[in-house]
């Protein structure tokens, strides 16, 4: 900035975008397919579930994983990854789970680099966490209730 002048026109590049992302990769970044799946899945629940129509949650999720294909397909592309054979399985329950995965913790680009990046690993180590969450949970609880063992009375003789 001119001292002289504080209100000449400062040139700023725009083409360099952010620092350290790809931005040569096609399709949508994480945040974006997140938000997308949070609102697509939301307005199913909020439609098929309320309507009395009697869809289980399977058939919402199959259907939301039909629904989500194309989005899929754009992540995955986004993080240079052949995206045919994992927007199959997202049709599949609980193998979906690993292609949701990916599409968290994959930066941009990630198959020129094959290195994750800081939010990738973050997101990552939450998504283990709220996996492992239960069975933790669930290993507490058996074994709090088998160090309490019910006290057999004899019975009087």
């Amino acid at each position: 900035m001119n001292v002289s002048n504080p209100f000449e026109v400062v040139e700023v590049d725009h083409d360099e975008g952010i620092p350290g992302v790809d931005q040569s990769a096609p399709g949508i970044g994480r945040l974006a397919w997140l938000l997308q799946s949070t609102i697509l899945y939301t307005l199913l629940l909020a439609v098929l579930g309320t309507s009395g129509i009697g869809v289980g949650l399977t058939e919402l999720l199959i259907l939301g994983a039909l629904l989500q294909l194309p989005m899929t397909v754009r992540r995955m592309r986004n993080a240079g990854l052949r995206p045919l054979l994992p927007a199959i399985l997202l049709v599949i329950p609980l193998v979906n789970l690993g292609v949701w995965i990916l599409c968290l913790i994959l930066p941009p680009g990630y198959s020129v680099s094959r290195k994750m990046d800081r939010a990738g690993r973050i997101t990552g180590l939450l998504v283990l966490m709220a996996i492992m969450l239960p069975f933790f949970a669930i290993f507490a609880i058996s074994e709090s209730t088998t160090l309490i063992r019910p006290v057999r009375v004899a019975p009087p003789q």
